[in-house]
Protein backbone atom coordinates (compact mmCIF):
# COMPACT_ATOMS: atom_id res chain seq x y z
CA UNK A 1 0.00 0.00 0.00
CA UNK A 2 2.64 2.20 0.61
CA UNK A 3 3.72 2.40 -3.03
CA UNK A 4 0.37 3.09 -3.96
CA UNK A 5 0.55 5.63 -1.90
CA UNK A 6 3.77 7.21 -2.94
CA UNK A 7 2.84 6.63 -6.38
CA UNK A 8 -0.70 9.35 -5.78
CA UNK A 9 1.37 11.55 -4.09
CA UNK A 10 4.00 12.21 -7.03
CA UNK A 11 0.90 12.28 -9.35
CA UNK A 12 -0.91 14.84 -6.96
CA UNK A 13 2.71 17.03 -7.40
CA UNK A 14 3.16 16.16 -10.94
CA UNK A 15 -0.53 17.49 -11.94
CA UNK A 16 -2.94 19.04 -9.59
CA UNK A 17 -1.85 22.67 -8.81
CA UNK A 18 -4.31 22.97 -6.23
CA UNK A 19 -2.56 19.98 -4.23
CA UNK A 20 0.64 20.86 -5.20
CA UNK A 21 0.62 24.59 -3.71
CA UNK A 22 -1.31 23.01 -0.63
CA UNK A 23 1.76 20.42 0.33
CA UNK A 24 4.04 22.94 -0.16
CA UNK A 25 2.26 25.50 1.79
CA UNK A 26 2.58 22.93 4.49
CA UNK A 27 5.95 22.48 4.16
CA UNK A 28 6.57 19.45 1.11
CA UNK A 29 8.37 20.62 -1.09
CA UNK A 30 8.27 17.50 -3.17
CA UNK A 31 6.24 14.14 -3.19
CA UNK A 32 9.67 12.26 -1.55
CA UNK A 33 9.43 14.89 1.67
CA UNK A 34 5.79 13.64 2.27
CA UNK A 35 7.37 10.42 2.72
CA UNK A 36 5.10 7.23 2.92
CA UNK A 37 1.67 6.42 4.28
CA UNK A 38 2.71 6.78 7.74
CA UNK A 39 3.21 10.36 7.90
CA UNK A 40 -0.31 10.77 6.23
CA UNK A 41 -1.07 12.40 9.89
CA UNK A 42 1.34 15.19 8.80
CA UNK A 43 -0.86 16.21 5.83
CA UNK A 44 -3.09 19.26 5.53
CA UNK A 45 -6.59 19.11 5.49
CA UNK A 46 -8.81 19.81 2.48
CA UNK A 47 -11.86 21.38 2.71
CA UNK A 48 -15.33 21.14 0.94
CA UNK A 49 -15.07 24.79 0.67
CA UNK A 50 -11.64 24.89 -0.48
CA UNK A 51 -12.74 22.14 -3.53
CA UNK A 52 -15.98 24.51 -4.26
CA UNK A 53 -13.53 27.85 -4.92
CA UNK A 54 -10.62 26.02 -7.07
CA UNK A 55 -13.67 24.52 -9.63
CA UNK A 56 -15.25 27.97 -9.47
CA UNK A 57 -12.24 29.91 -10.21
CA UNK A 58 -10.63 26.69 -12.82
CA UNK A 59 -13.74 25.38 -14.53
CA UNK A 60 -14.89 22.46 -15.08
CA UNK A 61 -12.82 20.29 -13.25
CA UNK A 62 -11.21 22.97 -11.06
CA UNK A 63 -7.19 22.98 -9.88
CA UNK A 64 -7.57 19.90 -7.39
CA UNK A 65 -8.37 17.60 -10.30
CA UNK A 66 -4.91 15.52 -10.98
CA UNK A 67 -6.96 14.57 -14.53
CA UNK A 68 -7.13 16.54 -18.02
CA UNK A 69 -10.79 17.09 -19.27
CA UNK A 70 -10.09 15.00 -21.73
CA UNK A 71 -9.14 11.95 -19.48
CA UNK A 72 -13.17 12.73 -17.92
CA UNK A 73 -15.37 10.00 -17.92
Amino acid sequence: MSATYRRQIERLFAHSAFYREKLRAAGFDSAAAVGGIENNAALPFTEKDELRKSQAEHPPLGAHAAIDISQAA
